[in-house]
């Protein structure tokens, strides 16, 4: 099904920012939404954020992340509440002998700007890695509980129309994905005391993977909670940032609790370098530090209300204050080039309840104007 961008609800205010991602220093789109009545609205702006243009408009959930390809070309999972509908298209009712009461996801992606979007429907997954608009990973529950349950990979390279499961997965759980050709792959699992069972690498789409060794930090005690993601570099080139958390319930926190940073050794060379301790902000944040590479190749780390730059991994770190109220912590950055750093930020980092608010700097990160 293909809903038009014209057939989206006036644009209401007041909602706050649940995610966002820009192309460029003009263009981008932002999701908002109303977590108590399930109100959802995908926006657009083509002039900074001097203005916005409602796209998609419905009431369910937003399954996220927003993925930006280009200025043209953006795709995200959703779901839409039975008997509502998405920009006039109500999906079909469930039979009276479907037991599944919850509402009906899809996979939502654009490529000509948001005038139009194209909705193919969800199989149930866990999770989405979107590496273009038609070629998407899916994580599919088979057993177990939560995040230590086991995982099915689903691939797609048509948009969601067919699926494929990806045999070699049978053994490993998989907490995030991140793919940089059809071939090259990394498999995240979650941390079950075995630091050697942390990351996988296939190089034939997903059928075989092996095991990717990363230097532990210096002075880990105990099973830490560990989550470890990627970014995507500007030249292709991945990063990965592990955020480590002690067990222990003491007020006084070990110094080895922290964001580390890996960087992907280039020229044909196999494995990461690191790993580098990110600065901390003034006011200790419980949450993870947010990364993202410039179209210059400086490296950005946003955490509490504050952000970092530095042109090397192992710094030094310029620090610059955010305008956040104190309940408010960043959770995305954009610096998408010319000096233009987009960023968002949230006060319960769930997706179902936007919390968040943007900003726009144009100095480099000197300065920031609220826009939303």
């Amino acid at each position: 099904m293909v809903v038009a961008a014209a057939e989206a609800r006036h644009a209401e205010t007041g909602f706050p920012v649940g995610d966002a991602a820009f192309a460029s220093p003009d263009t981008g789109w932002v999701f908002v939404g109303d977590g108590l009545t399930a109100r959802c609205r995908v926006l657009f702006t083509q002039d900074a954020g001097a203005t916005w243009r409602p796209q998609l408009a419905w009431q369910g959930l937003f399954y996220g992340g927003l993925n930006v390809f280009d200025g043209r070309q953006a795709a995200f999972a959703l779901s839409v509440s039975q008997s509502t509908d998405i920009n006039g298209y109500r999906p079909e009712p469930h039979g009276p002998d479907d037991p599944f009461i919850g509402p009906d996801p899809f996979l939502a992606g654009t490529r000509d700007a948001g005038a139009t979007w194209r909705l193919v429907p969800l199989p149930p997954a866990f999770g989405s890695y979107f590496q273009t608009p038609e070629w998407i990973w899916l994580k599919r529950h088979v057993h177990g509980a939560g995040l230590m349950g086991r995982f099915d990979l689903l691939r797609t390279v048509d948009g969601g129309v067919t699926w494929q499961r990806r045999e070699g997965t049978d053994s490993l759980s998989a907490m995030n994905l991140s793919f940089q050709s059809e071939c090259d792959g990394l498999l995240m699992a979650p941390y079950e005391g075995d630091w050697a069972d942390l990351l996988y690498r296939t190089e034939d789409g997903g059928a075989r993977w092996q095991r990717e060794v990363l230097a532990r930090p210096t002075g880990l005690r105990g099973k830490p909670g560990v989550r470890l993601d990627s970014v995507v570099r500007r030249d292709g080139g991945l990063l990965l940032v592990l955020w480590v958390q002690s067990d222990s319930g003491s007020e006084r926190r070990p110094p080895w609790e922290g964001t580390y940073l890996y960087v992907e050794r280039g020229s044909g060379e196999r494995g990461f370098d690191g790993p580098y301790r990110l600065p901390e902000p003034a006011v200790p944040s419980r949450w993870p530090h947010v990364v993202a590479c410039g179209a210059d190749g400086r490296l950005w780390a946003g955490s509490g209300r504050e952000v970092f730059v530095a042109a090397d991994p192992g710094g030094p770190w310029e620090r610059h204050d955010l305008p956040l109220p104190e309940e408010q912590h960043v959770f995305r950055i954009d610096p998408v080039g010319d000096g233009v750093v987009w960023l968002g930020s949230t006060k319960f980092n769930v997706l179902a309840n936007p919390s968040g608010q943007l900003y726009r700097s144009a100095d480099d990160g000197m300065h920031w104007r609220r826009l939303l």
